[in-house]
């Protein structure tokens, strides 16, 4: 683990266990946490705060003294990421995403966080290689449904990140999917080794555990939205992870 990535999962990792700790105790302090951790509390509020670096030794120490094990603190840290992704992600009703269906919405959207953005359809069209009508007509659809709208004469981002629900109707996702796909495939051909990466790997599959990498699938998203999403956002990309069967369940008794 390097040293960067100790100083990032530390502070999660003392949130989460502090805020554990509160849920099957309410008068349980920071002072308190702060003495069973041996550590003085000014240092422990800075950890937490993201104040002061979370050394990879400091880090070593702490997980020592919370008791858990190296892969049990990643696992704490991964939780605390997806709680804290999902409470930031805006769930879209099924009818606004059967307006927005089609992906060039939300890669609008996502030109809003660039450092570069300008509220033209010309500019949009232009780094989005997309036809201006097209991105008109989307853009038009984004303030009809209430996700783009004016601030003081600004055309401003509603909402900062954008989810379906869990129960969307699968005819307009499917669309969506479709889109995304088509994407990835033209980026096969035109957009340099080193500005992207597609790749992919066949195995054979226990099926039982599908649920479960499903999960872990989600924790990946975040980690790489964690690492990409920040002030010095210059390009939109788009990231597909398919876990597909090749195979196909044959019935029994079936010659």
């Amino acid at each position: 683990m390097s040293a960067k990535r100790s100083c990032h999962s530390g502070a999660e990792l003392l949130s989460n266990v502090l805020s554990q700790k509160k849920q099957k105790n309410a008068n349980y302090t920071l002072r308190a946490f702060a003495r069973d951790l041996e550590i003085p509390p000014g240092r422990l509020s800075e950890f937490i705060s993201g104040k002061r670096k979370v050394s990879k030794r400091m880090y070593n120490r702490l997980i020592e003294k919370l008791s858990i094990s190296p892969s049990e603190a990643r696992k704490v840290f991964d939780q605390a990421l997806i709680e804290q992704s999902d409470s930031h992600f805006y769930q879209m009703s099924d009818d606004q995403f059967f307006t927005l269906a089609d992906p060039i919405h939300f890669f609008i959207l996502c030109l809003f966080d660039t450092e570069d953005f300008q509220s033209n359809t010309k500019w949009m069209a232009k780094r989005l290689n997309a036809d201006v009508v097209e991105v008109k007509l989307a853009f038009e659809r984004l303030v009809r449904v209430g996700l783009v709208e004016t601030r003081d004469g600004v055309l401003v981002k509603r909402k900062k990140n954008i989810a379906t629900t869990d129960q969307i109707a699968n005819v307009a996702l499917r669309k969506s999917h479709e889109q995304t796909l088509k994407h990835a495939e033209e980026a096969l051909w035109t957009t340099e080794i080193e500005d992207r990466d597609i790749s992919s790997v066949t195995m054979a599959a226990d099926i039982s555990q599908i649920p479960r990498v499903k999960k872990e699938i989600k924790k990946f998203r975040r980690r790489i939205m964690a690492l990409l999403e920040n002030e010095k956002a210059s390009e939109v990309y788009n990231l597909n992870i398919q876990l597909v069967p090749v195979t196909r369940k044959i019935k029994e008794n079936v010659s």
